[in-house]
């Protein structure tokens, strides 16, 4: 099965040599339970773990590309992957901060599973699509990923204040997460803003970005990549020229690209 092949996948198909096991049970909180589907190689190899976090626009959930990108680096480096639920948000229910607290869970569950799973908790790295990747990365920069050697960063919005402006001063799917537009709260898009956290000593980063994405435009990912620089840490930024957002389209080539960047970032950490 090829790397394209992969990436076709459906949540429920199966992919020789890896093991998928949907809706783990995490923890009860708030009288919301926290699920995980679990991505591992069949036979345990002592690799590292990624917690890649599931986009969706902060209102709904598509674990599908985050659960086909850890079957590839099951294959490729013996990884296990955590693909978490978080709670969500939507008109009238604002969920911030609570993901990003359910993100963090969720990397303190994997940590202390290592061991069951013949995997190395010393080579952790975190990630995510979309929502996903805004997610994991305001996790990563506010100090609550502990431990982290890495991050995969796919078409996340990273800057709220820079998007708002960039959609013509109107909502998107981030109102889902923050229940209030820019003007209202200035100090909540601040806060909830990756580029406003970002400070020497985090880990190298790859930001991954599509051309012509009109959902999450390119320049999140310039500006992501741009205050890690800064910041004297580690980044790269791959342009792809996709024809959307994520998997929007027959994009599958472009698709293996990520993923082979995607190996290539985490082989050269460990």
């Amino acid at each position: 099965m090829t790397t394209a092949d992969i990436i076709r996948l459906g949540p429920d198909d199966e992919c020789p040599g890896v093991t998928h096991e949907a809706d783990v049970k995490l923890r009860e909180v708030d009288g919301w339970t926290q699920t995980a589907t679990i991505v591992q190689p069949e036979k345990p190899t002592g690799g590292g773990i990624a917690v890649l976090i599931h986009g969706g626009g902060f209102s709904m959930r598509n674990l599908r590309p985050m659960t086909n990108m850890g079957r590839i680096l099951a294959r490729e480096l013996g990884m296990t992957t955590v693909v978490p639920i978080y709670r969500l948000g939507g008109e009238g229910n604002p969920s911030y901060p609570k993901p990003v607290e359910d993100v963090a869970f969720a990397w303190e569950w994997a940590q202390a599973h290592a061991a069951e799973w013949g995997a190395d908790a010393e080579k952790m790295v975190a990630g995510g699509s979309s929502a996903g990747g805004t997610l994991s990365a305001l996790a990563l920069v506010k100090g609550m990923l502990p431990g982290c050697r890495g991050l995969l960063e796919y078409w996340g919005p990273l800057d709220f204040i820079a998007r708002w402006f960039d959609n013509g001063e109107k909502q998107g799917g981030d109102f889902n997460l923050l229940g209030a537009n820019y003007p209202d709260n200035v100090t909540l898009y601040h806060d909830a803003s990756v580029v406003t956290h970002v400070t020497p000593g985090l880990p190298p980063a790859v930001f991954i970005y599509g051309r012509q994405d009109q959902t999450v435009h390119l320049r999140q990912g310039e500006l992501g990549c741009s205050a890690w620089k800064k910041a004297g840490n580690e980044a790269d930024l791959l342009v792809l020229d996709n024809i959307g957002h994520g998997m929007v389209g027959d994009n599958t080539g472009q698709m293996v690209k990520v993923a082979d960047r995607s190996v290539a970032f985490v082989h050269g950490l460990f």
